[in-house]
């Protein structure tokens, strides 16, 4: 994955409105588990791996459907579970689920990561579309289909990546590392 990590890492350096809030937010962000309950992304140790998994799968969706907006779409890619830093706390808190698996507490008095994810990155200036992808990216978990390819993008590569029998073998190179 190490052309999807230098990729991941242009497509940041190349926007000052993510670079802001990853600035802040970056290394709690990618360092969060992927799944506060443990139970998915089994194969991802942390949430910039699974980030990683989600571009790989973004790049090749945009490949095929060449979306007009494909750099506002990697920019949600990157920040779509960016709400977690919100909803997630490290340790066991009063006023919120404890998850022993993760060591995580999911706080009361949030709403899902999607909408934290959406008011934060508003918050930072990013455009409407943006938000709208960050929020909508779950939609696939609860039954709803995305309003347009962008969403569609976002939340079919959130989905292939959360699924763990699916092994990217990005060149056969790297396999052996």
């Amino acid at each position: 994955m190490k052309l999807i990590e230098a990729r991941m890492n242009a497509i940041i350096n190349s926007s000052e409105r993510l670079k802001k809030v990853l600035d802040k937010y970056g290394e709690a962000y990618f360092n969060l588990p992927p799944s506060i309950s443990g139970k998915y992304h089994k194969r991802e140790k942390n949430l910039k791996e699974h980030i990683e998994r989600c571009l790989f799968f973004a790049f090749k969706l945009c490949e095929v459907f060449r979306p007009y907006n494909e750099s506002e779409i990697l920019e949600a890619v990157i920040l779509h579970d960016i709400g977690k830093v919100i909803t997630m706390k490290k340790g066991k808190h009063e006023g919120g689920k404890y998850y022993p698996a993760t060591g995580y507490t999911y706080m009361d008095g949030t709403e899902d990561h999607g909408t934290e994810g959406a008011r934060l990155l508003k918050e930072y200036g990013f455009p409407n579309s943006i938000c709208e992808m960050v929020r909508n990216h779950m939609s696939h978990w609860e039954g709803k289909t995305p309003t347009g390819l962008d969403e569609w993008i976002v939340a079919a590569s959130d989905y292939l990546a959360s699924r763990d029998e699916i092994f990217i073998e990005e060149n056969p190179e790297e396999a052996n590392d």
